[in-house]
């Protein structure tokens, strides 16, 4: 027996027996007992065995999908729950058989079954699909619509992300007609519930109401949450002072913290924040994050400091390696400084700093050495 295999059988017979965690020796009974009470017509059984069979490989699906079909029709929703993941995904990407039995399930308040409809007609309703303008729009409103519908259901089953989701609807006038009155009240509610992107999304939508005040304090909430995209924007209050005094020392605590947490872009912004006041040291250390990771601009940024000398010392060598690679991720101003520096290296440097930008992979995760660096280190 395959114990890797057979693991989620000390599960579902822990469950079904409520004896807690079970030995060996009892598995081979406790499977012929829920196969014997599966037969004979036991709705849970049927589904438990179900689940059995599918984490026993691909050679058992059809015996997976015969005991989910059997707990399915007779309505046990989280066995059409599984039976439409077994079937495939619930619109397009799947056949009308899984899509049916999703439905179904959601119908009867299957959290999951809603969640895998929301995310997959949001997917398709992006644009994902092949034809012209008119046509397009027409299937986006339609996945909208069914958005729409299914956020509804969620927010009658008392999901504050249900009401979330309405709010985004409204907001944004998806598959109902655009109104921001009511857009804040679902996401009020929702932040009542304890849905904290909620209390995001307010911020989000005071400050392009300008409501400066009203954004910060939900900003600030949703960050006290620990909602990540919330740190951005609330920096951005403490910079400018939108509904709230300036506060430059706060916004770049606030800027370090997104960037620590998040990608490239974040980095590049508080890198910009200590190059600007000429902490150049500690810039370069940001740059050089971003631009390990790939992102073009700071690899930009990293080789100018190189060509100049700030927070590093002046390599030609290095500035040019940066600025190639930066040129081939896509930015075009790295073009304008590399004629220039290739007059002035030798050949065998050109030649070492295209090798090296050949062989360089970005990495995930920078070692934030120190503001003296040679060429290539990581």
């Amino acid at each position: 027996m395959n114990r890797s295999r057979q693991q989620p059988l000390f599960e579902i017979l822990s469950s079904v027996t409520g004896e807690g965690a079970v030995s060996w020796s009892q598995v081979r009974s406790g499977l012929k007992a829920i196969i014997q009470k599966a037969k004979g017509g036991d709705v849970q059984a049927q589904y438990d065995l179900g689940l059995y069979w599918s984490s026993c490989g691909r050679e058992k699906e059809a015996e997976s999908e015969k005991w989910f079909r059997l707990a399915a029709e007779r309505g046990h929703t989280d066995a059409q729950f599984a039976l439409g993941q077994l079937l495939g995904r619930p619109r397009r990407g799947g056949s009308d058989e899984s899509r049916r039995w999703y439905e179904l399930a959601a119908e009867q308040g299957n959290l999951d079954a809603i969640a895998a409809l929301i995310t997959d007609n949001l997917y398709w309703g992006s644009g994902n699909i092949v034809g012209d303008e008119e046509e397009q729009k027409a299937f986006h409103d339609s996945c909208m619509a069914e958005v729409f519908k299914w956020y509804s259901k969620a927010t009658e089953l008392g999901q504050g992300w249900g009401l979330t989701g309405l709010g985004d609807c409204y907001a944004n006038g998806d598959g109902i007609e655009k109104n921001l009155k009511l857009a804040i009240s679902c996401y009020r509610r929702a932040a009542r519930l304890g849905d904290h992107i909620a209390e995001h999304r307010l911020g989000d939508l005071f400050f392009q109401l300008r409501k400066y005040a009203e954004a910060f304090r939900w900003y600030k909430l949703a960050v006290e949450h620990g909602v990540r995209e919330a740190t951005y924007n609330l920096a951005c209050c403490y910079l400018h002072g939108r509904g709230v005094e300036k506060n430059y020392s706060m916004a770049l605590q606030l800027y370090r913290n997104a960037a620590t947490q998040g990608g490239t872009w974040e980095k590049l912004r508080v890198a910009c924040f200590y190059y600007a006041d000429k902490n150049y040291c500690e810039a370069v250390k940001w740059f050089r994050m971003g631009a390990e990771a790939g992102d073009c601009s700071s690899q930009l940024a990293l080789a100018y400091c190189y060509l100049s000398g700030r927070g590093v010392v002046k390599d030609l060598q290095n500035a040019y390696g940066w600025f190639l690679l930066s040129a081939r991720n896509g930015s075009l101003s790295a073009n304008k400084f590399l004629a220039d520096i290739k007059e002035k290296l030798p050949p065998s440097a050109e030649l070492s700093a295209k090798a090296w930008v050949e062989a360089w992979k970005p990495i995930r995760k920078s070692n934030g050495s120190g503001c003296v660096s040679r060429y290539g280190s990581s």
